[in-house]
């Protein structure tokens, strides 16, 4: 009845304003999970059957990043929606992954993803504009960080794969995803000293402040900045964004080596402890328990590239005229970074001789060879002698590591397969056999080393790949095989050049030398 209707239309009313008070983030929840089973199933397709799909998907490649890039720079009632945003980028990131090299079907003399760079740089450049400053110290600032890092991941791809059109781009992102002066310590390497230890710690700013994720934004940038630096030091980004890079990083060059080195060492204790729980606390944090899974998760997995770029900065800083106190702390943290890098490159070597031949493996070894070989007799001779004393097993290890790759590279010369994944392996296994070639060119080429442990020893572990070849009744009809001979010869000349050598031994080399080019069809080698 109508007394009645009142009654009916308030609890009708509770009910609508009930529905729309959880719509809207019913709306961008679901979103988000769209998002994420769509990035699933793309992945899944793409690992089934990525030359035959790659075409095909390449055909919505425009709704696919448009899409991605709406999505990560959604909003809410004006509030931003971290977690949706960082699916979008997730998906952005997969999508610059897949596609990066595929080509433009209407306009061969472009990349397909040229064209979307002017929707893809903004959405990238929005995740990286969360102020590292500010602190999490609510629920909806929950989730900023995680944000910062995945636009640090896609920054890194876009910049490794050579899409950023120019160099204003590069400097405008880089600007965003540089750590500031004020959040970085200089500090030498701490020897039981807690005053010194804690000028690495991150301070919280607030009591009610998100502290597991503090260390987040820090590695997310250093890890950015470092694999975007080494591939412009190992020749695979143009000269001007490295030269960019140099230019944004020099005012801060001692504190950013200083802080990614304490990055390194605690990602590889963090590593060898996981297991037997071992590690308490570290140079930049002060207790394990107060470190989220993704911190340490990405700690753990840019642990390589973090240690390779410290050595790199730190050995090319020494090399300058610095401040006394700036030579000093870095020179505590040399040896102490050199040892971390050792320890990759034994862990990477190990994979290599199981059989593991991937991208990340193949990756982190060229690198650790490429830094270790710059430690050698540098200009001022800061750090001639920073090698340690097992040089002679780091020789073994490389000489090592270089047979086994020749040997896959000529296994997957005989399978011809002509794929995208083995064209990217078979590149990846040249650049990390080229760098191992050239760090023992550079033990070879170095007085200090020669005096150290020996001309014999030396010349013996050169002629070593060359001596296995002609066993193996294989010969040198092989393009790697060649590089590799070529490479060889070159050392053995860098050991003979000296009037303190036997000169039967010298004529019995010139000899063997002789005899092996004999051998290869020079023609064929530049």
């Amino acid at each position: 009845g109508d007394d009645q209707a009142p009654e009916s239309f308030v609890t009708a009313s509770q009910d609508s304003l009930a529905v729309i008070a959880l719509g809207g983030p019913c709306r961008w929840q679901v979103r988000c999970f769209l998002a994420i089973i769509s990035q699933s199933a793309i992945d899944a397709i793409m690992k089934l059957c990525r030359d035959d799909v790659e075409v095909e998907l390449s055909l919505y490649i425009g709704s696919l990043v448009s899409v991605a890039c709406s999505l990560a720079v959604s909003t809410c009632d004006d509030s931003e929606i971290y977690f949706l945003q960082i699916s979008g980028l997730k998906m952005l990131h997969a999508f610059i992954g897949y596609f990066s090299a595929c080509v433009d079907p209407e306009d061969t003399d472009s990349m397909i993803l040229d064209q979307f760079i002017s929707q893809i740089l903004p959405s990238i450049k929005h995740a990286l504009n969360y102020d590292t400053c500010n602190s999490e110290d609510s629920l909806i600032n929950e989730g900023s960080r995680d944000l910062f890092v995945t636009g640090c991941r896609c920054f890194l791809l876009l910049a490794k794969e050579g899409l950023i059109p120019d160099i204003v781009a590069m400097k405008r992102l880089l600007k965003a995803t540089l750590p500031s002066e004020q959040t970085l310590s200089l500090a030498p390497y701490p020897h039981d000293d807690i005053e010194t230890l804690s000028d690495l710690h991150l301070k919280p700013r607030s009591f009610v402040e998100n502290r597991t994720s503090m260390l987040l934004p820090r590695i997310g940038s250093l890890w950015a900045i470092a694999d975007i630096y080494l591939s412009g030091e190992l020749g695979r980004l143009h000269d001007k964004f490295l030269g960019a890079i140099e230019n944004e990083i020099c005012s801060n060059q001692v504190s950013i080596a200083v802080n990614s080195a304490a990055l390194a060492i605690d990602s590889c204790r963090l590593k060898s402890d996981v297991k037997s729980a071992n590690l308490k606390s570290g140079l930049t944090f002060t207790n394990l328990k107060d470190i989220d899974n993704a911190s340490k998760d990405t700690m753990i997995i840019s642990c390589p590239t973090m240690a390779c770029f410290a050595l790199c900065l730190i050995v090319d800083t020494l090399d300058k005229e610095q401040e006394a106190s700036e030579e000093l702390a870095l020179l505590s943290w040399l040896p102490r970074i050199i040892e971390v890098v050792l320890v990759i490159f034994y862990s990477t070597a190990d994979a290599i001789e199981s059989g593991i031949f991937d991208e990340n493996t193949l990756e982190a070894v060229m690198r650790c060879c490429f830094v270790l070989g710059k430690t050698i007799d540098n200009r001022h001779n800061k750090n001639t002698s920073a090698l340690p004393d097992e040089t002679k097993h780091i020789m073994h290890r490389t000489l090592d590591i270089i047979k086994l790759l020749a040997c896959r590279a000529g296994e997957l010369e005989v399978d011809k397969r002509c794929d995208s994944i083995s064209a990217k392996l078979e590149l990846a296994i040249q650049r990390a056999l080229s760098q191992a070639l050239v760090f023992v060119e550079s033990m070879c080429h170095s007085k200090s080393l020669q005096a150290k442990i020996g001309k014999d020893f030396l010349l013996v572990g050169v002629i070593s790949p060359i001596i296995s070849f002609e066993s193996c009744q294989s010969g040198f009809d092989s393009a790697i095989q060649r590089t590799i001979v070529i490479s060889s010869l070159k050392s053995v000349r860098f050991l003979i050049t000296s009037d303190e050598n036997d000169k039967e031994v010298i004529k019995s080399l010139v000899g063997f030398c002789l005899g092996i080019l004999e051998q290869i069809d020079i023609a064929g080698c530049s």
